[in-house]
């Protein structure tokens, strides 16, 4: 009977194929200690906190977040960007170099010093739906509970969203498209800022903008057909990713000042 009991249980556990040992696979330790590595914790002037990361461009290395981690930092000014990765934390004061608060993306940059910094690649490579990724960010970071989390999930979907801009000068209306990945996966306060990366490759695809659920102040329309649904106060468990394509406009202004 008892042979008989296991037989059965091994056909069920086939079938739903819970007998597969590793079916649910998970991120490779190498890039996420290489993620880890690139983890910057931003400490704003008004008491905020959030997630950032570290690039490299022409040999110099910056601090890439969410524009709306630190809220009313004007250009040139100082943030604490705390790298948890070292023996100890090093809090390093990073200068606002420029930011996009439509596309809500923000460099700082990083001061020179007798310190090790692991920088991420950013890919311009197009990304297929469903393809697998990972992210990482400090979600309890307003609560001052600092630790990184690392998570995975997939590219569900993209979308653009219209942003109607007016001219200071000429009072003109513009219509500013802006993409943004739909990415299967919970964030939280926190998150703001961190990296979307692709498994195995730790590459970074887009920056984590939050879940749609908490997005009180933005309206993020999808359209299908005749219907229109605003995601911003839905709580639908999608991540909003913004692509890494805005980062590296923003990376060459930086750099060249225009």
């Amino acid at each position: 009977m008892d042979r008989l009991l296991k037989a059965v249980m091994h056909l069920v556990l086939i079938a739903t194929g819970l007998s597969q040992v590793g079916a649910i696979e998970s991120l490779p330790l190498t890039t996420i200690e290489r993620v880890h590595g690139s983890m910057v914790l931003m400490v704003c002037p008004k008491g905020e906190s959030g997630s950032g990361f570290v690039v490299e461009h022409e040999k110099n290395f910056f601090v890439v977040t969410a524009s709306h981690v630190c809220t009313g930092v004007k250009t040139g000014d100082a943030v604490r960007c705390i790298l948890k990765s070292q023996k100890a934390d090093l809090p390093l004061a990073c200068s606002l170099l420029v930011f996009d608060n439509i596309r809500d993306v923000a460099i700082y940059s990083v001061p020179q010093g007798n310190y090790v910094i692991q920088a991420l690649n950013l890919t311009l490579e197009p990304v297929p739906l469903a393809t697998e990724i990972g992210f990482a960010g400090y979600p309890f970071a307003i609560k001052e509970t600092f630790f990184i989390m690392t998570r995975k999930g997939m590219v569900g979907s993209t979308m653009s969203v219209i942003f109607n801009l007016t001219d200071a000068k000429t009072k003109e209306q513009k219509a500013v498209p802006v993409d943004f990945y739909l990415i299967n996966g919970i964030s939280n306060p926190g998150d703001s800022g961190g990296p979307v990366f692709l498994s195995p490759s730790g590459d970074v695809i887009a920056i984590i903008k939050g879940t749609t659920g908490i997005l009180k102040d933005y309206s993020l329309i999808m359209k299908y057909r005749e219907r229109e649904v605003d995601l911003a106060d839905k709580p639908t468990g999608i991540l909003v990713a913004v692509p890494v394509k805005y980062v590296v406009d923003l990376l060459k202004s930086a750099t060249t000042g225009k």
